[in-house]
């Protein structure tokens, strides 16, 4: 039986890249009755607001100024961030091997 990559994870999130989180903030609110459960920075550029909803977590995080999502350059595209437990290396390691 092959063991998976997650075994050893402590959270997994989903990370929508946005034009304006502040405005993505007040529509998630409004259409969808959600609130954040942190809104603030990830770092001075990059606003960000984190949402759970039935135990799963997912963020809103802001693409800097005058950028655009391009399918080819996955930094600017959505994402699922999967947070290990211990040190990212092995985990690294198992993938590269597979």
């Amino acid at each position: 039986m092959t063991t998976s990559i997650f075994d050893d994870v402590s959270m997994v999130a989903t990370v929508l890249r946005v034009r304006d989180v502040a405005a993505s903030t007040r529509g998630y609110r409004k259409r969808l009755g959600l609130e954040p459960i942190h809104l603030g920075p990830d770092g001075p550029d990059h606003p960000i607001a984190v949402y759970t909803i039935a135990g799963s977590v997912f963020s809103l995080w802001q693409l800097p100024s005058a950028q655009t999502q391009v399918p080819a350059e996955n930094d600017r595209n959505s994402y699922v961030a999967a947070v290990p437990k211990a040190d990212l290396e092995p985990v690294r390691r198992k993938l590269i091997e597979r």
